[in-house]
């Protein structure tokens, strides 16, 4: 099952370090802009994003279909999966969260015995739509209750982007520059990721995280969690390679020049804001609006 991906969506993109500052800057400064403007800019930041992960994700799947009616069978589920994520995400824009989330529970399970019907071979690959949708939609129906609820949720989200978005680029360049080995235990997953560059995008994520405490209303205290925030970051940088290595797929897609797909840049966001969320939602909001309010 290891057939040559399509030139077009899967050509390995250009890594060089032109490349993706070039890239960077023209997404970086529009993307964050859009969000502290909110209103129907954020809705919008919010809505997107989730359809085109899923839509690289279902990609990534019917690559890994040889045979004609099994392409056709999944072709539907392509479709039918990002119609799902999109309502799905536009509930939650508009505050039905619970809904949101029956319907993404739905929507996963029809797709798992869609996949299972339609499967000429007892298919080894039943997880990828249901996953799919809840690791394409979830970040973002958090993201949209987080906003909603707090006063400080536009805030923090900002600050996790910038620990995302700095720790990925923080691991890349110190690990391209000093980088002498796959770090142990998860080298067979991304064998390019380094210890040097671990600590790279350790420390560049709390500084990205440190920024937005410093500009913005979020207390200060908050840096004391921002190695464990660039941490978890890292986490879901490491699943998103372990996804893509069971796809056989270097990038999600080629999206952004210099650094693949969209996916490939929201991985640490994936898991990220999900767990910020259930830290808040157990009594760690009361003591940042504490910190706030002294």
């Amino acid at each position: 099952m290891n057939e040559s991906p399509s030139p077009l969506l899967y050509a390995t993109s250009q890594r060089s370090g032109k490349t993706r500052i070039l890239t960077s800057l023209v997404v970086i400064v529009p993307v964050f802009s859009l969000l502290a403007l909110g209103g129907p800019f954020l809705k919008f930041m919010l809505l997107v994003p989730p359809v085109i992960i899923m839509l690289e994700w279902s990609l990534m799947a019917l690559g890994k279909n040889q045979n004609e009616s099994a392409a056709n069978a999944v072709s539907g589920l392509l479709v039918a999966s990002v119609l799902s994520v999109a309502l799905v995400v536009f509930l939650a824009v508009l505050g039905f969260y619970r809904e949101s989330v029956a319907v993404l529970i739905l929507g996963a399970c029809g797709a798992l015995v869609f996949a299972r019907l339609k499967g000429k071979e007892r298919n080894r690959q039943l997880w990828v739509w249901p996953v799919g949708m809840i690791y394409a939609a979830l970040p973002y129906i958090a993201a949209a209750h987080l906003v909603a609820r707090y006063d400080f949720g536009l805030y923090l989200l900002l600050a996790i982007m910038g620990a995302v978005w700095c720790g990925d680029i923080g691991a890349y360049y110190s690990g391209k520059r000093y980088g002498d080995g796959p770090l142990p235990i998860v080298g067979w997953i991304s064998p390019k990721k380094s210890w040097q560059g671990l600590l790279g995008g350790l420390l560049a994520g709390s500084l990205g995280f440190i920024y937005f405490l410093i500009y913005t209303p979020l207390p200060l205290v908050l840096a004391v969690i921002a190695p464990l925030v660039s941490l978890v970051a890292h986490f879901g940088d490491l699943i998103e390679s372990l996804i893509k290595r069971m796809f056989n797929r270097k990038d999600s897609g080629v999206l952004l020049p210099g650094h693949g797909g969209l996916m490939d840049r929201m991985d640490g966001f994936a898991l990220l804001v999900p767990s910020m969320q259930i830290a808040l939602l157990m009594g760690a909001s009361d003591l940042v609006l504490g910190q706030i309010a002294a």
